[in-house]
C-alpha cells in the first residue's frame, strides 16, 4: 500500500484514486471533498487515506456493501499500520475514534456493522406499523377490506382488475409452493422502470433467483412471518438494493403485504394454494438504515 495517497472503494469493491490524497492526515472532515462525502453518505462507498504508516477509513456502516467491506478487511490483513483514524457517519452526524492496532480495528468495525450495518439480514430494516397509520396511506385501507371479502376465495385474474386502481399500479404477486419458496407471478405495471426490467424476466421463477440475495432473503422471512399469521401487514422499508444494469440503490417506501389462499380439490383430494401479495408507496421520509 502507498506511503501516501487517497483511496475509494465503491460499493462494487472496485478502487479509485480519491480526490483528497494530498491533504494532511490531520485536517478535519469537512475538507474532503463534497461528491466524496455524498457517496460514502448516500452510496455506501468507503474512504481510505494513508499518510506515513497511518491510516484514515471513513464510511457510513448502515450502507457498507458486502463488497466494499471485503476490500477493506483484505487490505486490512497486509498493514500493520501505526495508528488508524476511523471515521463513521450514524445518526446524521460524524464519529471519529483513534485505534492502534489491525485487529482492533477490524473488532470495532464488525461492531459498528452489527449495531447498524447493511451486511446481515437486519441491513434491510422494517419497522411494522399501526393500523391506524395504514388509514393515511394511499389506498392500503381499500385493499385491506378486499382482502376482508376475498382472503380464503382469492381469484388473481379478479383481484387483479381491482386491486391495480387501488394500489396505483405498484404490487407484486407471488405464489407459495409446498416447498415454501415463494414465485413470481404477477406484478402491476406502474412499478419503477429498473424493477420492472427484472419482474418481466422473473415470471413464474423463484424469489431466490433475484439478483440481490440478501435483499430476496430478507424479504422471504417476512413473508413467511405474513403467511403464518394470516393477517395484513403494513410496514416501512429502508434498504439498500442492488438492481441489474442500475446498480446499488437506497430504496425507501410503505409496503402493505396482503395473504391469500384459494381452496380447491384435485381428484378426491382438497387442495390449498396460497398467494402473497405486496404493494408499495415510496416514501423518503423513511429513515431506518442508522
Amino acid at each position: 500500500m502507498h506511503k501516501l495517497g487517497c483511496f475509494v472503494v465503491d460499493d462494487r469493491g472496485d478502487v479509485q484514486l480519491g480526490s483528497s490524497g494530498q491533504q494532511p492526515f490531520h485536517r478535519e472532515i469537512a475538507t474532503s471533498d463534497d461528491g466524496t462525502l455524498k457517496a460514502i453518505k448516500e452510496a455506501g462507498f468507503i474512504e481510505w487515506r494513508v499518510h506515513e504508516g497511518h491510516i484514515r477509513l471513513r464510511l457510513r456502516p448502515s450502507m457498507i456493501s458486502q463488497q466494499a467491506h471485503a476490500r477493506v478487511v483484505s487490505w486490512f490483513k497486509h498493514l500493520q499500520p501505526q495508528r488508524v483514524l476511523l471515521s463513521y457517519f450514524a445518526f446524521d452526524q460524524w464519529e471519529y475514534e483513534y485505534i492502534q492496532s489491525t485487529r482492533e480495528t477490524l473488532r470495532r468495525l464488525d461492531e459498528l456493522i452489527e449495531l447498524h450495518g447493511s451486511l446481515g439480514p437486519e441491513g434491510i430494516r422494517h419497522r411494522v406499523r399501526s393500523e391506524n397509520q395504514l388509514r393515511k396511506v394511499g389506498k392500503f385501507s381499500l385493499a385491506v377490506e378486499y382482502w376482508r371479502a376475498h382472503r380464503d376465495c382469492f381469484d388473481p385474474l379478479t383481484a387483479k382488475r381491482t386491486l391495480d386502481p387501488i394500489l396505483s399500479g405498484r404490487w407484486t404477486l407471488c405464489e407459495k409452493f409446498a416447498s415454501g419458496s415463494f414465485a413470481l407471478s404477477d406484478f402491476g405495471k406502474n412499478n419503477p422502470v429498473h424493477a420492472r426490467k427484472w419482474l418481466h424476466r422473473a415470471i413464474g421463477e423463484p424469489l431466490s433467483e433475484a439478483p440481490d440475495q440478501q435483499y430476496v432473503r430478507a424479504c422471504e422471512k417476512v413473508y413467511h412471518d405474513v403467511a403464518r399469521a394470516f393477517q395484513p401487514c403494513h410496514d416501512e422499508v429502508d434498504a439498500m438494493v442492488t438492481w441489474p444494469g442500475h446498480g446499488r440503490m437506497r430504496n425507501r417506501y410503505q409496503r402493505l403485504m396482503l395473504p391469500f389462499r384459494t381452496f380447491g380439490k384435485s381428484g378426491h383430494r382438497a387442495t390449498i394454494r396460497t398467494w402473497h401479495l405486496t404493494a408499495t408507496v415510496c416514501d423518503r421520509t423513511v429513515g431506518l438504515l442508522d
